[in-house]
């Protein structure tokens, strides 16, 4: 039995969290280990210096972030947490907020133009027929990466968007079926997304798709955007895609700086309200 309640504790965070999480706790060991300061149970002027190390460096909105794991780790060791009712770090934390707080740079919203250019620079393949229907999938969904694309852990647990996802596909319609996303973590509901034909065929999500799927034949279980080609069947990921976009981006004259793949999200609700 305790066996068991390790393995359901140990799927208490998504994985990208988990990742993010052993990447702030290396770095506060790594700081404690420099300074020769015990990292659990930490003092005040551990915290504190800490604190104001962490903003030599980092946004003042990641220092509450990664102040955080130093909370998780304490708990975890069944110790309480350090930063709670803590008024001196707290206006630490308040005075950084005032004198290094700045707004986040956000990338900028796709757009039918810049669109229209990454289609100029399609070619006749099999890898960029997937490419060009993830990207109208992704911009008439509001779709994010993770929840567009597999990653390799989403591979191994089964959570993407496979080909037997995609219902009802005609001439003229088609709906995604959503099982996995950041809001749907834990299985709680469907979501199903409907698609429609659009007049302009270089932006038909319709089209896109049908050419997509009629180019590389693969099983129902298979992630969505895999395609075919002579060297056999590549995975279509999360690298591949913002590989692909980028260069798109350069051929087609855009600043592939200021565009990501949350880009996407951002542009498709932003078309629907002009």
């Amino acid at each position: 039995m305790r066996s068991e309640a390790a393995g359901f504790r140990s799927a208490t965070f998504a994985t990208t969290t988990k990742r993010t999480y052993k990447s702030q706790a290396q770095c506060y060991l790594k700081f404690c280990l420099n300074f020769g300061l015990s990292p659990v149970p930490a003092s005040q002027e551990t915290l504190i210096t800490y604190c104001s190390y962490l903003a030599r460096t980092l946004s003042s909105s990641s220092v509450p972030a990664y102040m955080n794991v130093v909370r998780l780790m304490h708990l975890e060791a069944g110790y309480p947490n350090p930063l709670c009712d803590n008024w001196e770090l707290a206006s630490l934390q308040r005075g950084i907020s005032r004198l290094l707080g700045k707004p986040p740079k956000q990338k900028s919203p796709i757009t039918v133009h810049i669109l229209l250019g990454l289609y100029s620079t399609l070619e006749s393949t099999a890898s960029d027929s997937a490419f060009w229907a993830a990207c109208l999938i992704a911009f008439y969904g509001f779709m994010r990466k993770s929840t567009l694309l597999p990653s390799t852990d989403s591979l191994s647990s089964g959570k993407f968007i496979s080909r037997g996802d995609v219902l009802k596909l005609s001439l003229t319609s088609f709906s995604v079926r959503i099982r996995q996303s950041k809001t749907i973590q834990f299985g709680q509901r469907i979501l199903v997304l409907p698609y429609v034909a659009s007049p302009d065929m270089r932006l038909c999500p319709v089209r896109s798709l049908l050419k997509h799927l009629g180019s590389s034949k693969l099983p129902p279980e298979k992630p969505l955007f895999n395609f075919v080609s002579n060297s056999g069947e590549t995975v279509f990921s999360h690298a591949f895609f913002i590989k692909r976009l980028k260069s798109g981006l350069i051929r087609s004259g855009n600043s592939a700086s200021d565009i990501s793949c949350h880009s996407f999200r951002r542009g498709g609700p932003r078309w629907v309200f002009l």
